[in-house]
């Protein structure tokens, strides 16, 4: 399928103006692909190809898809069917240039499920069933539901997990409250009062807060994890929607839509370190969701009423562009490293691809009928000999006696890539790495009391044995 910008456009202007921008694709292992869920009594999942802007796949899935989610790793996205209580698994592998279609299982679940939620450690997805008030949790490598949690609220809806994996936040339509899972015993831990209904959850990265819409109060509830309790609650704006926190956790925002009139629709912000709000910026109303762009400069929305994308600078509080995209917009994605943005257009059939680093558009994609959200997912590609690449080590010295979280970042990275020390350990040892992306890995240092001083280099090897070294990476002080 071609790309229009709300005019024909023939195939060859749109392969050549979708390649302006560099493909989205971590190495030579791995393939930028959006999953874009078609929201039908026949559902389906189109997927575009984020190089060529390409339709290069029509999956059918269960009935009334809902959300997607991806597995930290890539390699299967998941799909919550709602009109068959079933969730389909899909294998996002390309083996000799061939693009897996395969539904790999479809797994029998609560009720309505609708959000879902991948663990960092790749092993769990945690579905949010909103007609009988569970979540079911499902096993990675068997596709099989091994826990099915009662929970205390009503009508689960969206969920998000800490990044250390350890909690799971849930959050309701149907009552005022959020649940916190504990990811170890797979149980309803504890409820905490936000006295209203929520729509999005968001978590800081050091996993220290949990910020949640509370829609019915107009507000975002500033909830501690070390407490597990609600810190604060700012006001935000009518019908408070979606909620970002900036990459390096200083500030919180959400979208208020408003009821519709021309004079409703704000961006409301805080500052996360003492809950102080800064002045609203007035955007449009009918905005739904708050994205921050990765390096945090910017955040994008998109109104359903004026049917535009608006690109909102963060350091002055200012809407910096507004572009024209399809009827009714709603879900916008930004996980591309090379700077675009999706926002899926339901009423039209199409997704907008936005290039985010001029603030253009690039065109629309014709996807199945009523799209309703996309995933990202850097994808594996098979054979792949490309040897993992160490780049940096933090912190990258320790001291006898103590143990430290150690950051590995490169490239090449996998699942299973194993870390060592050498060339002889005396006294330093390593955990079972952490997969975190294909860029970072994470691993605990021990330095036992007596272990030998001097520098240690380290190994990654991935399965088949490629591998390389970076010398002197850690050095035991005395």
């Amino acid at each position: 399928m071609g790309i229009t910008n709300g005019r024909f456009l023939c195939a060859g202007a749109a392969l050549l103006l979708m390649m302006t921008r560099p493909a989205f694709a971590g190495d030579a292992c791995t393939r930028g692909l959006a999953y874009v869920v078609n929201k039908t009594s026949r559902g389906s999942v189109t997927v575009i190809d984020h190089s060529t802007g390409s339709v290069v796949a029509n999956i059918p899935v269960g009935m009334n898809p809902s959300r997607a989610v991806a597995t930290p790793d890539g390699s299967r996205v998941f799909v919550s069917n709602m009109d068959t209580s079933s969730v389909s698994v899909i294998d996002t592998t390309t083996t000799n240039s061939v693009l897996s279609t395969s539904v790999l299982a479809t797994i029998k679940v609560g009720k309505f499920p609708s959000y879902l939620v991948a663990t960092p450690n790749n092993k769990e997805i945690y579905v949010a069933n909103y007609g009988d008030d569970t979540i079911s949790v499902i096993d990675v490598a068997s596709n099989s539901v091994i826990k099915t949690i009662a929970l205390r609220g009503r009508q689960p809806w969206f969920m998000a997990a800490t990044p250390d994996g350890r909690y799971v936040y849930v959050g309701y339509t149907g009552s005022g409250q959020v649940s916190v899972l504990d990811t170890l015993s797979m149980t309803d831990a504890l409820g905490i009062d936000i006295r209203s209904g929520s729509r999005f959850i968001a978590v800081a990265p050091d996993s220290k807060h949990v910020y949640v819409s509370q829609t019915d109060q107009g507000a975002v509830a500033s909830i501690d994890t070390t407490s597990q309790s609600v810190a604060a609650s700012v006001p935000s704006g009518l019908k408070t929607g979606g909620v970002a926190v900036t990459p390096d956790g200083s500030q919180v925002f959400s979208t208020n839509p408003g009821d519709g009139s021309a004079a409703t629709g704000t961006i409301a912000s805080f500052n996360a370190a003492n809950n102080v709000p800064a002045p609203p910026l007035t955007v449009a109303p009918l905005i739904w969701q708050a994205v921050i762009s990765n390096d945090g400069r910017n955040l994008y929305t998109a109104s359903s009423a004026t049917n535009k994308f608006y690109v909102i600078d963060i350091a002055s509080r200012t809407v910096k562009a507004s572009l024209n995209v399809g009827t009714a917009p709603y879900w916008t994605t930004n996980s591309s490293p090379d700077g675009r943005a999706y926002v899926t257009n339901p009423p039209d059939g199409t997704v907008s691809i936005i290039d985010t680093v001029t603030n253009t558009l690039i065109g629309n994609v014709a996807t199945g009928t009523n799209p309703w959200m996309t995933t990202f997912v850097n994808a594996p590609v098979l054979p792949c000999s490309i040897p993992p690449k160490i780049d940096s080590v933090t912190p990258n010295a320790g001291r006898p006696g103590n143990s430290y979280t150690v950051k590995v970042t490169g490239t090449g990275f996998k699942p299973d890539t194993a870390l060592s020390l050498g060339p002889a350990t005396a006294g330093a040892s390593l955990s079972s790495p952490t997969f975190v992306s294909s860029s970072e890995l994470r691993v605990t240092l021990t330095v036992s009391a007596t272990a030998r001083t001097g520098p240690r280099d380290l190994t990654a090897t991935n399965t088949g044995g490629t591998k390389s070294t970076l010398l002197k990476a850690i050095t035991i002080l005395p």
